[in-house]
């Protein structure tokens, strides 16, 4: 499946809290009208800034 779609509006970080929201990408799912797999989930990854990798 293609990228999630971000909802900057509802997308928030303070203190040691983020919020992250998203829509799941267009073609995909049940009752979407078109064909595609369901996502079952989503993997979201931290970078610190410090070593440039993922965790």
């Amino acid at each position: 499946p293609g990228a999630p779609v971000l909802i900057p509006e509802e997308c928030s970080a303070e203190n040691n809290s983020v919020t992250v929201a998203w829509q799941p990408p267009t073609g995909h799912g049940i009752g979407c009208g078109q064909r595609g797999p369901a996502i079952e989930g989503y993997l979201l990854e931290l970078d610190d800034g410090c070593s440039g990798e993922f965790r």
